[in-house]
This record gives structure tokens, sequence and C-alpha cells, in this order.
């Protein structure tokens, strides 16, 4: 990156609001993508970023299409599911040098697992690209068609572009353009591209991307395995969102009651056997995750938000997708089929009152 840092946030819901307005009281010349109401208040009211008893109010420019220079850094905010229809919005400010950095839940459409046969599948979206590819054999590019349905991600953003990360935002927005933000962001970067040691993605360029949010006032790790810390959040998403739809709980009552964190260790047991069996080196122990989920108070998850809104909920990539790879590998996840089971069942019938 040179001069002031040029920064594109496409979705600004909790997550993407916080984390924009960070950006942009650090100085960062930040732009957004929007629709509908969440447009509307950035245009009358600009965004609003309350933390710790402050308020911070700016007026990044805002439009539901990106145009203008390329940026230096577009940021995906949007819901798993919402991916493939943002990127044509914002693929007009993503120019050779740009750096893509997806914030989302579940299986990143961009890492590489091996299957059972131990040859690691390319990007899992891209097993719908062409017949040319070498991993469309691979069992387990089953996930492609959940995380990215034609390979449109994959096909539309290099891999080299992109920074893996792991996000742990506690944010929550109660109106359009308003983000409220319960402590300080943290992010896990790493390198996206398998067996990268050059590329946009690595070196100077992700270090400068590294400065940009520490300065923005956000915790910002580095991974040298960023598929594995990855995992550990699919994990805790997997074994914390649909069960707090399921009971409307949230994640402090999911962590103190005997019932629920009984059936939260037996999730994560079951997605961290199947992160093994995929080759990760999953780290977070479930005794860990319900310690973290117990600390967390008050705080709905992201997924329990959405019902609350009548929004669709992320269960494709945070259920779906990890079904899907415990099925190629041959390992049984009843508790995690049956709470997303629940969780589809209760939001669909709740939407359709």
């Amino acid at each position: 990156m040179s001069g002031g840092p040029s920064v594109c946030v496409a979705g600004i819901g909790a997550v993407g609001g916080t984390v924009a307005a960070m950006l942009a009281r650090a100085g960062a010349d930040v732009s957004v993508v929007a629709r509908g109401a969440t447009l509307a208040a950035l245009r009358a009211d600009g965004l609003t970023l309350r933390e710790g008893g402050a308020s911070f109010t700016c007026r990044p420019r805002a439009a539901e299409q990106a145009s203008g220079p390329a940026r230096d850094l577009v940021i995906l905010a949007v819901k798993s599911h919402q991916l493939g229809a943002v990127l044509p919005a914002v693929a007009p400010v993503i120019g050779p040098d740009t750096l893509v950095l997806p914030i989302v839940n579940g299986v990143p459409w961009w890492m590489t697992l091996p299957g059972p046969d131990g040859v690691k599948s390319a990007y899992p979206g891209a097993a719908n690209l062409s017949a040319a590819n070498p991993c469309i054999a691979n069992p387990c590019a089953a996930a492609g068609p959940i995380v990215d349905p034609g390979g449109v991600l994959a096909g539309g953003i290099a891999p080299s572009a992109i920074l893996g990360c792991v996000a742990y935002v506690f944010s929550t927005m109660p109106q359009p353009g308003v983000a409220l933000c319960a402590r300080q962001p943290r992010l896990v970067l790493g390198v996206a591209e398998a067996g990268a040691s050059a590329g946009y993605s690595t070196g100077p360029a992700m270090a400068a991307v590294m400065d940009l949010l520490r300065a923005a006032g956000i915790l910002v790790e580095h991974s040298a395995d960023i598929r594995s810390a990855v995992w550990d959040k699919v994990v805790a998403n997997l074994a914390t969102n649909p069960l707090s739809v399921v009971c409307e709980a949230p994640l402090g009552q999911l962590g103190t009651d005997e019932q629920t964190r009984a059936l939260i260790a037996a999730v994560a047991r079951e997605g961290q056997q199947v992160g093994a069996a995929c080759g990760l080196h999953p780290a977070l122990a479930p005794e860990h995750l319900l310690d973290m989920v117990a600390a967390a108070g008050g705080h709905d998850t992201s997924m329990l938000q959405d019902y609350r809104g009548r929004r669709p909920l992320e269960l494709a990539a945070i259920g779906d997708s990890v079904i899907a790879l415990a099925r190629v590998h041959g390992i049984a996840v009843p508790v995690t089929q049956t709470l997303v089971r629940l969780a589809r069942f209760k939001s669909t019938a709740d939407r359709e009152k």
C-alpha cells in the first residue's frame, strides 16, 4: 500500500459496520457497499460506532455498486450466502494489487482440505469450474456446492489476493447504520493460498494490512496455519449458533446451563473429529470453548440476531458444509445434524407464519 490506504467494505451489518467505522476513525479512505434501509441510513445520517460509552460518526461514500479506482483492501463482511451476489458489486475496485479480506462464518470457499486419499482439494468452489481441475474427483469438494455454488467466488477472486481471516467481533446493529461494539475486535490473519510463499497476500502487503487494522484499534494476530485457526472458529460457530436459535438464548446462558453445555461439548467434539480427518490441527478444546461461551454473557450469536430479525440463517456454511465433510470421511455427527435440522425447521416455520 502506498499513501493513504483505501478500503472498500461490503456489508455494513454489525461486523462490517464496526470495522468500517474503526478504519475511518483511524484516517483510512473508506467507502462502503450497502443496500436498502442500511444504504438509506448511511446516506442520511452516516455510520455510527458506539463502544465503551463513546460514540463516533463518519460519512463514508456509500453505494450499491463500488466505483472509482482500485482499492488497496476490499473487506467482504456479508453473510456467507450473500457472497456470490455481492462480488459483482465490488469487482470494479478489485485491481491486480488489491487484497481481499473475507470476514465470513463457516467453512470459507478459499480453504483447501485434503480428502481421505490425502490429496488436497483446491478451493471448495473450484470443483465446479472445469474438467481440467484435478480436484474434481476429490470427494472433499463435496463442500463446494454449499459454500460456493457454481464456483463464482473461486473463479472471481485470485487465491493469491485473499487474506485468510478468523474474526472475533462482539457487535450488534440495533438499527441500520449504528454499530454497538461490546469489546475490542480481534482478527487472526494468514495466507489463504495453500503452500504460498509469495503473492499479494504475503510479505509486505499482509504486514501493511495488519498495521492498518492495528492502527484502527483492532487486535491483530498472524497465524502460520490459518486453516486450523479457521476450523477452530468453524467449530465454535457450529457448537453455538444453531443451538442459540433452538433455545433462543444468549451465549452466556448456553455456556452455564448443564444441559446446553453438554450439547456444546458434543458438537465441538464432532467438529474437531472432522477437522482432524481433513488434516487440520484444531487447537480449541471443548472445555476452553465452554469457558469462552460462558464468559460471553448476554451477547447473542449472529445467527440468533438473524433469526430474531427474520433473516435467512447461515446454516449452509456453518452446518451443512461440516456435515458434508463428515460424510466424506465416514464420521458420524448425530448431535450436529440434529441441531442444524431443528434450527432450520424453526427458522423456516417462523418465517412462513
